[in-house]
């Protein structure tokens, strides 16, 4: 699939927003948090792939980078 064609499929897909809570898949459990950041372009691992840092409270812990298709 062509770099645009990727980047078309995602910007179909409504995004989250920062600040709100969300599920996500992590291995085999599901958890959940509150979305910290929005990397709606990419990073340097994955480019033109959306993800998300998501902040899970209860752990203090911050997740990075969580792909687009994990979070629900």
């Amino acid at each position: 699939m062509t770099e645009k064609k990727q980047r078309e499929n995602y910007s179909q897909e409504k995004l989250h927003s920062i600040g709100e809570e969300v599920s996500f898949r992590c291995g085999n459990s599901i958890k959940k948090g509150i979305i910290f950041i929005v990397d709606a372009n990419g990073t340097f691992e994955q480019p033109n792939i959306p993800s998300y840092d998501i902040m899970v409270d209860n752990e203090d812990t911050l997740y990075k980078h969580v792909s687009w298709n994990l979070v629900y």
